[in-house]
């Protein structure tokens, strides 16, 4: 049994990677796990969409995760709390100490018995856990039971800059300075790949958002070949199917044909300097 994590910044993609696994029925998603916490105690993650499960209920009324937990009390997780690694990082590189950290341990566990239990309640073979947190990914490799394959997924800078910037206008109701997001981006993207490297390289793949929206099927292929997959059909849309993921796009459950937007040059264009400084940024 395998966990196909997604690692990625926000924006990049990592939803619909996610959506098209789940249209094959031995690959169950469990969206965004690292905020199992937050979805469950009404933290600020998840707020956007009043913390519902993807199926659409209220996390709490949601019979599927009723399922889960009650299978997890049994295993001794009667209150979950955080369920977020704890993490030191310097500008550069992601660093989760697992033995100094008593809830780092007692997380570990918890996301282990998750998987644990979705693969026993779905009969699944695979699970994609769309996290996209590196310090999830640090702290889960090599130390769980299961066997953990990595998609990275790489996004033109610009798009994903300008992907938070209308969400946050969206969400928050105000206007971030965008070189802020650009280069907290770029941050977030040195740290992932210093993460990556204590990956072996049998168990990582990189992938770009534009190939997988552009040749889904070919980039879909890629993966599957990589990590000795049965071969997934690629959907012709994007699709809320009998899905319980946590998180994720907030308009995820909008059905929407597969294809490249690429509205957001128009957008870049607009400011010069954003636009080299972010294509520069981009190569690096």
């Amino acid at each position: 049994m395998k966990i196909l994590y997604i690692l990625s910044d926000v924006r990049s993609g990592s939803t619909l990677l996610e959506n098209i696994f789940s249209s094959n029925i031995q690959i169950k998603s469990v969206g965004e796990l690292c905020y199992l916490g937050s979805y469950l105690n009404k933290w600020s993650v998840g707020e956007s969409t009043n913390w519902k499960c993807s199926c659409g209920k209220d996390f709490q009324d949601c019979e599927y995760w009723k399922n889960v937990l009650d299978l997890l009390k049994e295993k001794g997780h009667s209150k979950i709390t955080d369920t977020k690694i704890i993490k030191t990082f310097n500008t550069f590189h992601t660093r989760v100490n697992i033995t100094d950290f008593n809830k780092n341990k007692e997380i570990v566990k918890l996301l282990n018995d998750v998987y644990t239990t979705v693969f026993d309640l779905d009969e699944c073979e695979i699970i994609v856990d769309s996290s996209k947190d590196e310090s999830q990914l640090l702290a889960l490799y090599k130390q769980i039971d299961f066997d953990i394959k990595v998609v990275y997924i790489k996004r033109d800078i610009r798009a994903v800059t300008s992907s938070k910037l209308k969400w946050s206008i969206k969400r928050e109701k105000k206007k971030i300075n965008k070189f802020k997001i650009l280069i907290l981006s770029k941050l977030k993207t040195f740290r992932q790949k210093s993460v990556l490297k204590h990956v072996d390289d049998k168990d990582k793949i990189f992938i770009k958002y534009e190939e997988l929206a552009r040749s889904p099927q070919e980039t879909i292929n890629q993966i599957t070949q990589k990590f000795n997959l049965e071969k997934i059909k690629v959907p012709e849309y994007m699709e809320q199917r009998d899905e319980h993921a946590i998180a994720g796009t907030p308009n995820r459950s909008k059905k929407r044909k597969i294809q490249y937007d690429d509205s957001w040059v128009i957008e870049s264009k607009k400011n010069f300097l954003f636009h080299i400084v972010g294509n520069f940024f981009d190569r690096i």
